[in-house]
């Protein structure tokens, strides 16, 4: 039987986004005749915490690493960060090292598991033979422990990008001039040396082929996707009352904001639409200080919950029982040319979205394309806030005729293309071709150093 090993530092219980991609694709990759396995760590430091979301009738064959576990440093530092009047010891020394470890962590903070994780592969692939090896970021230190392994295991590699890495950076004032060459050399060797790449969105792919040459035809896209979660939630629907609003998801450092979507319900309650007491906003996620305040110097900002960091089967839980999803993608490349799990996660909802998205990015084509929502303007202008609340007010109607209570009739076959199966179906169809072209040609077959 062909045999995958798939290296990926997030993976559940951690609620991570990208932990969901490596944990399908393995379940479903063993479903079309690749046995997989999954090298990952013990413990890892994940700004979502976790949470028990897998399914637990599927068994998906984990091998988990020794790892510097860092979480209580990070809950540390997020607490002295947060409350700035905190000047103690301890939280100075937290903030200090832990922006040292992010400025020295090469290529990301999954780097202090790179050894283990060597150390436990390099078994793996000498006790098991495996066929390919698939590494799956935006944790880059995946890459460079599969390419060590390829290398090691004279093995065909195929690495699968979920987010930018220093190509996404390339602006960033912050990183120190060695980290800037080391993180680019990085990233020119995983771009050189693995026999295909995969990227999560046409986007991201174009983006990379422009800077180089060597993606050409060895460079392929498979979306992210959902899984049906019908069976386990059921019939869910909005209860009666407030309409409803559900955005899943963080505010930070000013790459999201609400206030689009604010300023908009107060020009509907300005104008009598809706009063304040007939909306719930609820919002799932990290928050800062500064974007609170705007929200409760809002007019609707007393109908808002700050749920803060919840359960992601609570999460889903909650986005059936509203009328409204709320989804947020900003303007910068590493935002705009990707399409967040987030919005998969909403089609299998099947809630109307309100996207405050880039009019030309991939997410809004996905939203306009289905049919399950509207593309919003995310500028804070006077005339954007005017337009998106007219677009509103058509919400406003289908709540007030009970239309937003049931789930929308999207077409079953459009919303497969966007399934996990469907995906891993993609992704397996690439492993083949690379352990076809290496078996046929094995001199074709690039080598790491």
């Amino acid at each position: 039987m062909k045999k995958v090993l798939i290296v990926s530092h997030s993976f559940p219980p951690m609620n991570d986004p990208s932990s969901q991609r490596a944990y399908y694709l393995a379940k479903y990759l063993g479903e079309l005749g690749w046995d997989s396995t999954v090298l990952t760590a013990k413990v890892a430091d994940s700004s979502l915490g976790w949470s028990d979301w897998g399914d637990n009738d599927v068994e998906v064959r984990t091998v988990r690493t020794r790892s510097i576990n860092i979480t209580r440093l990070r809950a540390v530092k997020t607490a002295a960060t947060n409350d700035r009047k905190r000047v103690g010891l301890k939280a100075l020394a937290a903030r200090a090292v832990y922006k040292a470890l992010s400025a020295i962590a090469i290529p990301d903070k999954a780097a202090l598991w790179i050894p283990f994780a060597l150390r436990t592969g390099g078994a793996l692939a000498r006790d098991q033979s495996y066929s390919v090896v698939l590494s799956t970021s935006p944790r880059f230190s995946n890459h460079t422990v599969a390419r060590k392994l390829a290398h090691r295991g004279c093995i065909p590699w195929v690495a699968d990008f979920q987010d930018f890495h220093f190509i996404g950076a390339i602006e960033d004032a912050k990183l120190f001039p060695l980290s800037r060459h080391l993180q680019s050399r990085l990233e020119q060797r995983v771009i050189s040396y693995a026999d295909r790449l995969i990227f999560t969105t046409e986007s991201m792919r174009q983006e990379y082929a422009r800077r180089y040459q060597q993606c050409g035809a060895k460079s392929h896209v498979v979306y992210n996707g959902f899984e049906d979660q019908s069976a386990v939630f059921g019939d869910i629907y909005p209860p009666s009352g407030p309409l409803t609003v559900f955005y899943a998801g963080s505010f930070y450092q000013g790459e999201r904001s609400p206030l689009p979507l604010i300023r908009a319900m107060d020009v509907l309650i300005s104008e009598g639409i809706i009063g304040p007491e007939d909306v719930r906003i609820q919002i799932a996620g990290a928050i800062d200080e500064g974007t609170i305040t705007d929200i409760r110097d809002s007019a609707i900002g007393g109908r808002v919950e700050l749920l803060g960091t919840i359960d992601r089967r609570d999460a889903m839980k909650r986005m059936r029982q509203a009328h409204l999803l709320w989804l947020i993608v900003a303007d910068g490349l590493n935002h705009s040319a990707a399409v967040p799990i987030k919005l998969y996660e909403y089609l299998d909802a099947r809630r109307t979205i309100l996207a405050f998205v880039p009019r030309d990015s991939e997410a809004a084509q996905i939203v306009q394309r289905l049919g399950v929502g509207v593309v919003l303007r995310q500028e804070l202008t006077l005339d954007s806030t005017v337009q998106n609340a007219e677009l509103l007010k058509e919400y406003v109607r289908q709540y007030r005729e009970g239309l937003l209570q049931v789930p929308l009739k999207a077409s079953p076959t459009s919303l497969y293309e966007y399934s996990w199966r469907y995906k891993a179906e993609q992704v397996a169809a690439v492993l083949d071709e690379v352990l076809t072209a290496c078996s046929a040609d094995p001199g074709s077959r690039t080598r790491a150093k």
